[in-house]
C-alpha cells in the first residue's frame, strides 16, 4: 500500500496533531510492502526516518503531480485546515486515489460556508476518520451521511514505563507539588488563563510548569511573554521548558502532581491521554471529548466565544482553583480519580489503533 499523509505541520515539529501521524505512519512503514509519505509545510528538505518519506509541500499542482505520478493509494488529509483541502474538495477527481480526511474538528468548514457547501456537494467522494462520536465532526459527517470510520488517538504505554528520569530532581524541585501544561503557544490554548488558576493557599507550595515547542509564529513570542508576565506578577514560581526532548515530557507526566489542561477548543486531546498513561489527574473544561475520558475532573462550562472557545468567566475561574486544591490536598482523591486508567489505556495501544487505520483503509481502496 502506497499512503501520503498530509498535513501543515509535521515531525520534527512536536505538537498533538504531529505526533498522531508520527506514530500511525511508522507503524505502516514497519510493513516492508507498504511506501509511506509525509508531506507537511514545516519540512523544508526531504529525509527519511523509520522508513517513512517527509517532504516539503510545493504548490498544489506539484502536490498533484507528486500523488497521481506516484500512484498513491491513500491520501489522508490530517485537518481540513490543510492549505490545500479547499483544492481538494473542489475537485477530488483530479486525484487518482482514495482520499480520506481526518476532520479534527472542521474548524475551517465551521468558518467557510463555501468549505461546507463543497463539503455537502462532493464529500461523498471522500471517506473521514473522526476520532470520537462525541464531537462535532462525527455530527457533521453523519448528518451528511458521508462515509467514515471513528478511530481514536492512542498512546505509546511503553514510553513511560520505561522512562525512568525523576523530573523533580533533574530541576530541583523535589519540594514543590508540579502543576504540568504541555502544550504549544497557539491562540486558544488558554496557558494566560493558567496563573488565575492556581490556588492563592498553595502558591508558595507549588511550582507551574510549562513544555512548549518553538513553532516560529508571529503571535507565539506575545502569547508566551503574557503567560510568563502573568505568573511573575502573581508571585508563582514557574518553570518554561522549550523543545526539550521526548523523555523529559514523559518523566515530567510521571512526576507532576497534576494537570491544568487549559485549552479552550480541542477534538481529542493526546496530552490527556497521555496523563491518563502517567496516572497524572487532569483538570479541563469540556473541551473536545474528554468528557468521554477518565483519570480527571471536568469544569462545566456552556459560556463560549464568538469562535465557539470555550471562555474563562468567574465562575469557571473558581472551580478549577477548587478543584486544583483539592487534589493537591487530598492524596486519596487523586488516587480514586486515576483508578480506572489502566482499563482505559490498554484499549488505547498505538500498535492496536493503525490497525484500525489498516482495516480501513483496506476497506476502501
Amino acid at each position: 500500500m502506497k499512503i501520503i499523509f498530509a498535513t501543515n505541520y509535521s515531525y520534527p515539529q512536536v505538537g498533538g496533531s504531529e505526533n498522531v501521524i508520527k506514530e500511525v505512519s511508522e507503524r505502516f512503514a514497519l510493513n516492508p510492502e507498504n511506501s509511506v509519505f509525509v508531506l507537511s509545510n514545516n519540512v523544508k528538505a526531504e529525509f527519511c526516518e523509520k522508513a517513512v518519506s517527509y517532504l516539503p509541500l510545493k504548490s498544489y499542482e506539484a502536490f498533484v503531480s507528486f500523488v497521481n505520478q506516484s500512484n498513491i493509494d491513500i491520501l489522508m488529509v490530517y485537518s481540513d485546515c490543510f492549505i490545500y483541502w479547499k483544492d481538494i474538495i473542489l475537485n477530488p477527481e483530479r486525484l487518482k486515489c482514495k482520499i480520506v480526511l481526518c476532520p479534527v474538528g472542521f474548524n475551517a468548514t465551521e468558518k467557510n460556508t463555501k468549505l461546507y457547501t463543497l463539503l455537502s456537494s462532493n464529500g461523498s467522494k471522500i471517506f473521514f476518520i473522526p476520532h470520537s462520536k462525541n464531537y462535532k465532526d462525527y455530527s457533521i459527517v453523519e448528518y451528511l451521511k458521508l462515509n467514515n470510520r471513528v478511530i481514536p488517538n492512542g498512546i505509546d504505554l511503553k514510553c513511560f514505563t520505561d522512562n525512568s528520569i525523576d523530573f523533580k530532581k533533574k530541576y530541583s524541585i523535589e519540594d514543590k507539588k508540579v502543576i504540568l501544561n504541555v502544550s504549544n503557544f497557539f491562540p486558544g490554548k488558554g496557558q494566560e488563563f493558567a496563573s488565575e488558576l492556581i490556588p492563592e493557599e498553595i502558591k508558595k507550595d507549588c511550582v507551574f510548569v510549562s513544555i512548549s515547542s518553538k513553532i516560529n509564529l508571529p503571535f507565539e513570542s506575545s502569547y508566551l511573554s503574557k503567560c510568563i508576565a502573568s505568573f511573575n506578577n502573581k508571585k508563582i514560581k514557574n518553570m518554561f521548558l522549550r523543545s526539550v526532548g521526548r523523555e523529559i515530557v514523559l518523566s515530567a507526566f510521571k512526576c507532576s502532581d497534576i494537570f491544568l489542561f487549559t485549552s479552550q477548543k480541542e477534538v481529542s486531546p493526546l496530552v490527556v491521554i497521555e496523563c491518563i498513561a502517567a496516572k497524572l489527574p487532569w483538570v479541563s473544561m469540556p473541551v473536545g471529548n474528554c468528557s468521554e475520558l477518565p483519570g480527571g475532573i471536568i469544569i462545566p462550562n456552556q459560556d463560549k466565544d464568538f469562535s465557539g472557545n470555550y471562555v474563562f468567566n468567574q465562575k469557571v475561574k473558581k472551580e478549577f482553583k477548587d478543584t486544583v486544591y483539592s487534589i493537591l490536598t487530598d492524596d486519596k482523591r487523586k488516587k480514586d480519580i486515576t483508578k480506572n486508567n489502566l482499563e482505559f489505556i490498554e484499549k488505547r495501544d498505538w500498535d492496536k489503533i493503525q490497525k484500525e487505520y489498516e482495516n480501513y483503509f483496506k476497506e476502501i481502496i
